[in-house]
């Protein structure tokens, strides 16, 4: 899987749009780039949830961090809570 457009971001985890099916309990290697601020975020994590989007190919998939480093779940938070009011320009997922 490469590109996703990323639905929502937290600590914990991802809620993510994609045109690839992956499976509950699939295992993940992700990047994710928050802006062109920031050094790529690495992180291990796995699906928690699948849902089918209607009137096209595209699936709606929930993820779950696994391991990732303290300071980039930091960064993560930093992040979200800049997002939040209106300061940040998005997050890309590779």
């Amino acid at each position: 899987m490469t590109g996703a457009l990323t639905r929502d971001l937290s600590a914990g985890g991802m809620r993510f749009i994609s045109n690839d099916f992956l499976p509950v309990s699939a295992r993940l290697n992700l990047e994710l780039s928050l802006d062109s601020h920031t050094h790529t975020i690495s992180a291990a994590a796995r699906v928690v949830w699948v849902q089918k989007l209607p009137y096209n190919e595209n699936f709606m998939i929930g993820l779950e961090f696994m391991t990732i480093e303290n300071e980039d779940r930091i960064k993560i938070i930093r992040y979200v809570n800049e997002y939040s009011q209106g300061e940040s320009s998005g997050s890309t997922l590779r």
